[in-house]
């Protein structure tokens, strides 16, 4: 999801958008509130469990600069079963992998009365990702450099989101900006993860 919630008009993650174009490689949707158009182009591989997101926000309005942080954002949700027991988010910044179990996350354990239902890391975030023991859902940023990474456990224990994003950047009337993401959505099988 793209909540885009710096834009001002509520979470556009559960907002409607409207179908521009549709081919098997490639799907586009676009909404315009306020003099703020958004776009997001799909961008399908053939025969792949990888795909690109395009986000492309222009401000047509005459008014004043927007500052979006072109976030998005994974949820990660306990099911039944033993394949989602191990449910995992991770997240890879500065070098080093970030792992937390779901079933623990915000959850008050043997040492900590008051757990954290956040995470934050900053820079050289490479890649976020939701995993069960045989699937895996990563979303990978075009700039690592300056990309952002946060765990929320929403509900502690059994709904946890997590985001990448970009710092907001302004963008002034007449002017638009474009931010990439890869990702993956698939088994977790080594020669399918090394070609991401």
């Amino acid at each position: 999801a793209t909540p885009l919630l710096e834009l001002g008009f509520g979470d556009l993650g559960t907002a409607d958008f409207r179908l521009v174009s549709s081919s098997p490689r490639e799907v586009v949707f676009e909404r315009t509130q306020s003099g703020v158009r958004v776009r997001k182009t799909f961008m399908f591989e053939e025969d792949s469990y990888r795909f690109r997101l395009r986000l492309e926000i222009a401000n047509e309005g005459g008014a004043a600069a927007v500052a979006p942080a072109f976030g998005v954002m994974l949820p990660v949700r306990a099911h039944s079963g033993p394949d989602f027991r191990e449910l995992t988010i991770s997240i890879l910044s500065q070098g080093s992998v970030e792992r937390e179990l779901l079933a623990g996350f915000g959850q008050p354990g043997f040492f900590s009365r008051q757990p954290e239902l956040e995470h934050r890391f900053q820079g050289d975030v490479e890649w976020v990702s939701g995993h069960s023991h045989y699937f895996i859902t990563a979303v990978i940023p075009d700039l690592p450099r300056d990309a952002l990474a946060t765990s929320f456990a929403f509900r502690p224990g059994e709904e946890a989101q997590v985001t990448v994003s970009q710092p907001p950047a302004a963008i002034l009337p007449g002017t638009s900006l474009v931010r990439e993401y890869s990702l993956f959505f698939g088994p977790k099988q080594p020669e399918l993860l090394s070609a991401v």
